[in-house]
């Protein structure tokens, strides 16, 4: 599949929300024609000098245009991708893309487990006096926690292609 990218050194995972300031003009183009057509994009994380995994995200609002043309936007975070091939800028655009693959994503880890780590979870916030929202066991998966636990963004690179 061929998707737009916003490259960035930052680490998005499947879930989360995303906010962007949109200042240049290529992904001014980028979200128009996300607005215009519905398509979605990813956000290929740079890190040591290569872009191979990334977050195809979705947008959801563009919260605040400025005068200048540039936006606060909303996006949520769908899928993980490996960068198959990349373009500096795609055919007729501004923006890059590229051809990926998604990771498929195996969330089957057993429920006993995943209930003990919310247990611990719960069990930290209430000694924190910080409301958590429990969740079903069945529907945890690791990235809700990821940039809770502490970690640096190469572990969090890694943690994204753990699906």
């Amino acid at each position: 599949m061929k998707l737009p990218f916003f490259p960035l050194q930052t680490v998005f995972f499947p879930g989360e929300t995303v906010p962007l300031h949109i200042f240049e003009e290529r992904y001014k183009e980028l979200i128009n024609d996300c607005r215009k057509d519905a398509i979605t994009f990813g956000i290929p994380v740079y890190i040591n000098d290569r872009i191979v995994y990334g977050t195809e995200v979705q947008l959801v609002e563009v919260v605040t245009t400025y005068e200048n043309g540039s936006m606060d936007v909303t996006c949520v975070g769908r899928q993980i991708f490996q960068v198959m091939t990349f373009e500096n800028e795609m055919e007729g655009k501004l923006y890059a893309g590229g051809e990926v693959k998604f990771l498929e994503a195996i969330n089957d880890g057993d429920i006993p487990a995943k209930e003990a780590v919310l247990n611990r979870i719960q069990d930290l916030y209430d000694l924190m006096g910080v409301h958590f929202e429990k969740i079903p066991a069945e529907k945890f998966n690791p990235y809700m926690l990821a940039h809770k636990m502490g970690l640096s963004f190469e572990q969090e690179y890694e943690l994204m292609q753990l699906v």
